[in-house]
């Protein structure tokens, strides 16, 4: 999906990658990230899933405070 490759190239900081699958789209986050205290995004459809990465936050739980130090 070119809008998620998008997303990606803007924010190569934040994104691991993303794909979909038969539960719907997935974004995963790099160490130091978080979106309701999980590593990813997860929504149905492609809109949602953008709506929903602009309120990904940093992190700093024990595993993401591992990695990025």
């Amino acid at each position: 999906m070119k809008t998620l490759d998008t997303l990606k190239a803007q924010h190569p900081d934040k994104i691991r990658d993303w794909y979909k699958d038969s539960d719907g789209y997935w974004i995963n986050l790099k160490p130091g990230w978080q979106f309701w205290d999980a590593h990813c995004v997860h929504e149905w459809n492609v809109k949602d899933a953008l709506a929903s990465f602009k309120q990904v936050r940093p992190c700093d739980c024990g595993e993401c405070a591992k990695v990025v130090a």
